[in-house]
């Protein structure tokens, strides 16, 4: 009897010290996806493909989207074989879901991109990148010749590269860095036979931000539905416009986790009416809004009604949303109207602005019509020597370096407040015989941003017209 009990205080006492060790080495939770790309792209009609998931316990995964499931949503610690189906995508736009993989504290995400119908040409017709200088791939499913171009406007910070050997069906671009805090848009056109494709390239500033692809939306009074497109790495949250109970979001069409769908009532009443859409970061201060004008019933919709403009020859431009053919007259000789080359619903008019050489600032009328419906937008023209924009700032100091000014063809004159004035220089310096308070004035034309390099001694900032 004693030789049993010792046998089995002993045996006790072993399980208690391999118990111990156990507790001791429990592992961290361990998951790995292999086998997928990282951002899969599926066609319209829809599909399926594997991916491979090893984990050391227990785990589940959910997609953001009904159309796409994954089956099976959860496993056991090992290895385990995971399939992505994707429902037939009947609508126009492309769509995108986000694949969760959790094991305890431990996730991983995939996004999983779905063409819209028909659609023949680019694989992915939206890219997005950081403020970093990037290589972006274009992929093309095409058995028929093809071109492609770089919009005017982004062709200084995406260029085509020509010095590698590229796939037939693919081709590279070249995205200078963001060096500026605001985002960026470009557009690369894809053309064969009688398809064409866009791909629109979104590139962040250099901070986080939420970047929406367009913030200004101009609707005829019939209404209609909006998108509205973005991409942000930050939680946001959508605030609607108080008031405005003729702008609905349209919650039950969520195809895509970056995509919003609002819904414009006609507008009935003799009045334009606006609202604000804000996106707003969850935790932050970070916010991007879009603006919903929509005009009176039988308008002609002009974006704004004044502009004022520097002295020199300049260009003119402002876009109007008609589905008239309008006449377009001005009531002066130094404004000449440059018709569009072809017809369009959204229709962008172009003026040349004539040198004001007067002492006198100047005003002519644009006028649109058709019929008994008009639209009028006045245009005022400073008078040569004379500047659109003034910043004045109080400071103490006995030494002051100017504000910096950003803009194109920025001009200006620098009054130091002490009686003395010059022509405006970036990082002009001026020195005064004692300490005391001074205003400086500062006025100038073309200039879009103002960056002031110290903030000692200042006691007020003051902004006209800027």
């Amino acid at each position: 009897m004693r030789t049993y009990i010792k046998i089995l205080t002993l045996f006790m006492a072993c399980a208690l010290i391999v118990s111990c060790s156990k507790e001791e080495k429990i592992a961290e939770p361990e998951l790995t996806i292999t086998g997928i790309e990282a951002q899969p792209v599926i066609e319209a009609a829809g599909g399926r493909f594997t991916l491979n998931i090893t984990a050391n316990k227990e785990w589940s995964a959910s997609s953001g989207q009904g159309w796409c499931k994954v089956e099976p949503s959860k496993g056991t610690a090992g290895s385990s074989t995971v399939t992505i189906v994707a429902d037939e995508n009947t609508t126009t736009d492309e769509r995108n879901a986000q694949i969760r993989f959790t094991c305890e504290t431990v996730s991983q995400s995939i996004t999983v991109t779905q063409k819209q119908k028909d659609a023949l040409t680019v694989t992915s017709d939206k890219i997005e990148v950081d403020d970093e200088e990037n290589t972006i791939s274009v992929e093309l499913k095409s058995n028929i010749s093809f071109t492609y171009e770089v919009e005017a406007s982004a062709k200084s910070w995406i260029t085509p590269i020509t010095t590698k050997a590229l796939t037939k069906h693919v081709l590279q671009f070249k995205v200078s860095a963001n060096e500026n805090f605001e985002k960026r848009e470009g557009k690369i056109f894809i053309k064969g036979g009688a398809f064409a494709d866009t791909v629109y390239v979104y590139q962040e500033g250099s901070k986080p931000s939420i970047v929406i692809s367009q913030n200004e939306y101009t609707v005829g009074s019939k209404g209609e539905e909006i998108t509205v497109q973005l991409r942000s790495n930050v939680n946001y949250q959508i605030i609607m416009p108080q008031g405005a109970n003729w702008v609905k979001e349209i919650t039950t069409k969520a195809y895509s986790d970056y995509t919003h769908y609002f819904k414009i009532a006609p507008n009935d009443t003799y009045d334009s009416r606006e609202a604000i859409i804000i996106f707003k970061e969850v935790e932050g201060s970070i916010a991007d809004t879009v603006k919903i004008s929509q005009m009176q019933k039988d308008a002609i919709i002009v974006a704004n009604k004044e502009y004022k403009i520097g002295y020199s020859t300049t260009e003119l431009k402002f876009k109007i949303a008609t589905n008239l053919e309008v006449d377009v007259e001005s009531s002066a000789n130094w404004i000449k109207y440059v018709p569009p080359t072809r017809g369009l619903k959204d229709i962008e008019l172009k003026f040349a602005i004539d040198t004001n050489n007067t002492n006198t600032t100047r005003e002519g009328v644009i006028t649109i019509s058709k019929g008994n419906t008009k639209q009028q937008i006045k245009v005022i023209q400073m008078a040569k020597g004379m500047y659109t924009s003034t910043i004045t700032i109080t400071h103490e100091n006995v030494s002051y370096t100017i504000a910096k000014l950003i803009g194109s063809d920025v001009t200006g004159k620098i009054d130091w407040g002490d009686g003395k004035s010059e022509e405006y220089a970036p990082n002009a310096k001026h020195e005064y015989p004692f300490k005391k308070d001074y205003m400086v004035t500062l006025k100038c034309e073309n200039a879009t941003e103002i960056v002031i390099p110290d903030l000692e001694g200042i006691k007020e900032l003051g902004l006209i017209n800027f």
